[in-house]
This record gives C-alpha cells, structure tokens and sequence, in this order.
C-alpha cells in the first residue's frame, strides 16, 4: 500500500507501506497521510545533535515513564 508523506524539504510523495517507519526513524519525513487526516511526526532536539524521531524521542522523558 502507498502512503502520501511530505519530506523534510517540504515536498510531497508517496511511499510503500513498509518503508515508512524507516524513512521515519532517519528524520526523512515531517508528516504522513493516514485514513483522512495527516499525522505530524513528532522529534525532539538530540543533545549530540541530530535529531531523534517518533516515540523514540521521549524515552528517557520523566513524564511519560509508566507509574509502579
């Protein structure tokens, strides 16, 4: 299946089901068409820079740890 996305570079296109999480994960794509609406893709500065994509982003994030 094909997934309309828009790339950092703010152009448009369309990629295979599979490939999205990868394209996702190297900060290749800023948002993705899914059902009727676009999904923004979260990321989160990386102290030794870059960036950091997806959940991935708050992992070490205080407030979103789970509650024992």
């Amino acid at each position: 299946m094909l997934v309309r996305v828009i790339y950092a570079d703010q152009t448009a296109g369309v990629v295979e089901n599979h490939l999205l999480d990868g394209l996702i994960k190297k900060g290749r794509i800023v948002a993705y068409h899914n059902t009727d609406r676009w999904i923004p893709v979260e990321t989160k500065s990386n102290p030794k820079g870059g960036r950091i994509s997806g959940m991935a982003a708050y992992d070490d994030d205080p407030l979103c740890k789970k509650l024992n």
